[in-house]
């Protein structure tokens, strides 16, 4: 049997150890800058710990975990199912109003964490506080994958052999219980814009179960997990190879602001679409409530902020001087009449008819 160990409720061992820096700001900052660009643009990994807590102030690291609506011997819900009628979140601050309260469980059904930067957080610290990963929290940790904001997205997937997790939106930072494991320097750094930039408190999201599996997905250390992108045809063909956590019959309902969005438990693709439309709106709503220090990308994921103008390669011209305004200074053709240059002979051709051709009809 996997060993529990007691670390004792985040309050009770906040009076008992006190408050503690922990790592400074700006030098956790550098070294997990560091650790996201030595695996920049990585889209595989491996999982390299796992960790249930049976009860409030315990960690328990073991090498499986079984996985239903929610991870199963984690916390409140144990059996790993839910029912709408007693749905709980995890932690306290829920978001979508009690109407919704197991959808929003759905999208709290399990931590991530990236063990690569969490090994950083809690490198030094001294005892009471323990220099484990695991003390932050999470259920799963994954080391090699890079699942910072610019390379793993909202609606995109952690595939691994016998469990799917979607990354929904919804938020996760660093509260008082997080400070309390490894200090306030790297509570501030977790919470900073760059730190959000670079998802150092991970993720929370909803599972998917392979319909290859049975009735639970299973999650063991060492397994491969990749991101899948959304919209790509992979990212199709594994919802289509997945089934939804939810009981046979299950409707279920989202409803905010007078709209509702609802998915039956047959229909992978439409509980998909439901879960990131809510996971979206608890962020929308998180943001509003707290005022996060998030980054530009973040808000434009979540529509809080203009994405700026994509300007296709095409119609860029110049080269910073001023001479060179509107000269395409990279192009193969160059015009005999004018300083243009031109992209192809197609370009060059059309260019000569409406500038330079003499016998061009040009009405007054």
């Amino acid at each position: 049997m996997p060993e529990v160990i007691a670390v004792g409720p985040a309050q009770e061992f906040l009076v008992k150890a006190g408050k503690i820096q922990g790592r400074p700001e700006s030098d956790l900052l550098v070294a997990v800058k560091q650790v996201v660009s030595d695996k920049r643009n990585s889209t595989v990994g491996n999982v390299t710990t796992l960790c249930v807590s049976p009860v409030n102030g315990s960690r328990c690291p073991c090498k499986v975990l079984k996985a239903m609506q929610s991870v199963v011997g984690d916390g409140p819900h144990e059996s790993g199912f839910r029912s709408p009628e007693a749905a709980k979140i995890k932690n306290s601050g829920a978001l979508l109003g009690d109407q919704n309260a197991f959808v929003e469980s759905l999208l709290c059904a399990v931590t991530l964490g990236d063990e690569d930067i969490v090994r950083e957080v809690v490198r030094g610290l001294q005892p009471p506080r323990l220099e484990e990963v695991w003390v932050t929290g999470d259920n799963i940790y994954v080391s090699g994958l890079d699942i910072s904001w610019s390379n793993f997205r909202i609606g995109d997937l952690l595939v691994m052999p016998d469990a799917v997790v979607v990354n929904t939106g919804y938020p996760h930072s660093a509260c008082w219980k997080y400070a309390a494991r490894a200090g306030n320097g790297p509570q501030d750094c977790v919470n900073s814009k760059a730190g959000s930039a670079l998802r150092m408190r991970g993720i929370k999201g909803a599972f998917l179960l392979p319909c290859s599996v049975g009735p639970s997905a299973s999650i063991n250390l060492q397994d491969q997990i990749e991101i899948v992108r959304k919209g790509t045809p992979r990212h199709k063909e594994i919802l289509q190879d997945c089934k939804t956590p939810l009981q046979d019959g299950t409707e279920l309902v989202f409803s905010l602001n007078g709209k509702s969005v609802r998915a039956k438990a047959s229909n992978t693709q439409a509980y998909f679409d439901l879960l990131v439309h809510a996971g979206i709106e608890s962020s929308k709503i998180d943001q509003a409530r707290y005022k996060r220090n998030r980054s530009d990308l973040e808000l434009q994921e979540l529509g809080l902020q203009e994405k700026p103008m994509e300007i296709a390669e095409e119609a860029k011209s110049g080269d910073g001087t001023v001479e060179n305004v509107g000269i395409k200074v990279g192009a193969q053709f160059q015009c005999s009449k004018c300083r243009q240059r031109l992209t192809s002979e197609r370009a060059m051709q059309l260019h000569w008819k409406f500038i330079h051709d003499p016998n061009r009809h040009q009405e007054d």
